[in-house]
C-alpha cells in the first residue's frame, strides 16, 4: 500500500498492554481531524491492527499491509509507540480524512541503543520559559514518536513558579 486516503480510522489492539497504544493513536489522529479514529472490537472491522509479537528488543517494530489493513507489529508497547510515530510522520491531512503519502510497510531495527534528548531550562530569554503545559506535552510525544527512549532535563536553578 503506497498511498492510502481515510475518511475514518478504525483501530483495534489484541492485548491489553497495546490498547493504551491504540488509545494514543486514536487520540492523535483526532486531534488532527475530530472523530476520524474510533477503537473497534473486531480484528476484521480494523483499518490498523496492534498485535503482540516476540522480538529479541522492546525497540524491534515491523508494519505490515494485510488486505488494506496494517499491521504495526510489536513485543510491547515501546514499539508499539514507534510504530505510530512511523505513521504520523506519514500522514497529511487532506479535506475531511488522512492521507498515507508513502508505503511505511517493513522491519525497524533503531540503529542505537541509547536515543535520547536533553531540555534545559534557564533563567534567560529563551523559548523554555514561554512553554506552557501543553507545549511540554506536545514536545514529550513528538520525541517519544521519534524513536528517544530517555530525556534529561537540565537546569541553572530552581524553575520558579509563576511571575517570581
Amino acid at each position: 500500500m503506497d498511498v492510502k486516503f481515510y475518511n475514518t480510522i478504525k483501530i483495534y489492539s489484541d492485548a491489553p498492554q497495546l490498547s493504551f497504544a491504540a488509545g494514543l493513536i486514536q487520540s492523535e489522529l483526532n486531534a488532527r481531524i475530530n472523530g476520524i479514529a474510533e477503537q473497534v472490537e473486531s480484528y476484521e472491522d480494523a483499518d490498523i491492527v496492534f498485535e503482540t509479537v516476540d522480538f529479541d528488543s522492546r525497540d524491534f517494530f515491523n508494519i505490515e499491509n494485510v488486505n488494506e489493513t496494517l499491521i504495526f507489529k510489536s513485543s510491547g508497547i515501546r514499539g508499539a509507540i514507534y510504530c505510530i510515530g512511523m505513521f504520523l510522520r506519514r500522514i497529511i491531512k487532506k479535506d475531511e480524512g488522512i492521507m498515507l503519502i508513502e508505503n511505511i510497510c517493513g522491519e525497524y531495527y533503531p540503529s542505537k541503543e541509547i536515543r535520547g534528548h536533553q531540555v534545559g531550562y534557564r533563567p534567560t530569554p529563551n523559548t523554555y520559559d514561554a512553554w506552557t503545559y501543553v507545549d511540554y506535552e506536545r514536545y514529550y510525544l513528538d520525541i517519544m514518536y521519534f524513536l528517544f527512549k530517555t530525556q534529561h532535563d537540565v537546569t541553572s536553578s530552581p524553575i520558579p513558579l509563576g511571575n517570581e
